[in-house]
């Protein structure tokens, strides 16, 4: 199942608004699958694809 990478952030609860979810894709702070992606769209598999942000896997 494919989830837009905002919307897996925005359910993992590390985050307190829609804005910090957006910066921290932004800012490069986001990596799937070990690479950076700054699209907040991008979509994905959590179960296949790990995602890490600032070295801490999600």
């Amino acid at each position: 199942m494919k989830i837009r990478l905002h919307q897996f952030l925005s359910k993992c609860g590390i985050f307190t608004s829609k804005n910090e979810v957006k910066n921290a894709i932004w800012s490069g702070d986001v990596s799937v699958n070990g690479s950076t992606v700054k699209d907040i769209k991008f979509e994905f598999n959590p179960n296949t694809k790990p995602v890490t942000f600032k070295g801490k896997v999600l």
